[in-house]
């Protein structure tokens, strides 16, 4: 496990999953069955595994994106933030300090993986990835961006279906802790007006001004 993760695919382990247990789901979801009892069932079964097999590897590639991307936009339907944007109370070069206590942020993400036959596309296997990752953090901002999170706590827990059926479960799976998540240039605090929260007030912890 990666203690450490910077992407999405990193997080929720899709390069630690049950192979034979998960290929059993793919070939039994309906769009797969389908070619495999259609106009291609004279393909061997060791065909069809290997095309499942291949499926489930380009997983890790369709869910790798960074879970800081995540944070900051759960946290961009928060009216606390949205003050860092004025620059006048915030002028340019202002650094602030918020420390979030624990709190939970509920993600869902839909991805498509396409089954291809002789270079053909045929058909698309759906997933969707259910989350619940409950964590603690210090965020850096400057110039109306994030520009750094310093993860103090986080766990995770999480579905993965393929089509409905279950896929890939994780269950409580904790990280250790600090870590720095890598931001780049930074994420810029965008409000979401038509989907305002506000954090607890246990989960907005001294928000400082540097």
């Amino acid at each position: 496990m990666n203690q450490h993760p910077q992407t999405l695919s990193e997080m929720f382990g899709l390069d630690e999953q049950d192979t034979d247990r998960s290929l059993d789901v793919i070939e039994q979801c309906q769009c797969y069955k389908s070619l495999k009892e259609g106009e291609h069932s004279a393909l061997p079964a060791t065909f069809w595994r290997g095309g499942a097999n291949a499926i489930l590897g380009n997983l890790q590639g369709a869910f790798d994106f960074p879970v800081a991307s995540i944070f900051a936009g759960a946290w961009n339907k928060y009216s606390e933030f949205w003050k860092y944007t004025d620059r006048t109370d915030y002028p340019p070069g202002t650094t602030s300090y918020a420390d979030l206590a624990s709190h939970t942020i509920k993600s869902v993400h839909e991805r498509a993986v396409d089954i291809l036959l002789g270079g053909e596309t045929v058909g698309a296997l759906h997933f969707k990835l259910d989350l619940r990752i409950k964590l603690k953090a210090t965020v850096t901002i400057t110039d109306a961006r994030f520009m750094a999170i310093r993860v103090g706590s986080l766990t995770l827990e999480g579905v993965l279906d393929c089509e409905g059926a279950e896929l890939i479960k994780r269950s409580s799976r904790e990280y250790k802790s600090p870590f720095e998540l890598d931001l780049g240039k930074g994420i810029p605090i965008v409000p979401s007006v038509t989907r305002q929260q506000r954090l607890p007030p246990a989960d907005a912890q001294g928000i400082l001004r540097a």
